[in-house]
């Protein structure tokens, strides 16, 4: 499920359709905290920075799964990892970690994601 969304959140980048990106993938009281950015709250703050991203020359974006499991004995699922965003040119643009709250249905509940100085991408899709 998680790399499904993971693959649907690339394609969807990828053809710049950050409508339904945002629409189809993230809650309506979802979080973004990108090194750099003002914290994104809601679908709507979550599209303007993704197609700012995107506006800045970010082509690909690479999201590598750390830890996934379960939270509390309910549906709820968690994914934690690493992201980045390339250039053209393969310079990293932007990088951080994220945290994913997914329910069983199409919309991640929450993503916080914050800056690191370091980090591992491991390529899940």
């Amino acid at each position: 499920m998680i790399a499904k969304r993971n693959e649907t959140f690339k394609e969807l980048f990828d053809s710049n359709d950050m409508d339904k990106l945002t629409k189809s993938l993230y809650a309506p009281d979802c979080k973004m905290m990108v090194p750099g950015e003002k914290t994104a709250e809601g679908n709507g703050d979550a599209k303007k920075l993704l197609s700012t991203l995107k506006a800045e020359g970010a082509i690909a974006i690479s999201l590598g799964a750390i830890e996934v499991g379960p939270m509390g004995g309910s549906e709820l699922l968690y994914e934690r990892g690493d992201y980045s965003f390339n250039n053209a040119d393969n310079v990293t643009m932007k990088i951080g970690k994220y945290v994913k709250h997914c329910k069983p249905y199409p919309y991640i509940t929450g993503i916080y994601i914050r800056s690191v100085f370091k980090t591992i991408s491991v390529n899940i899709l």
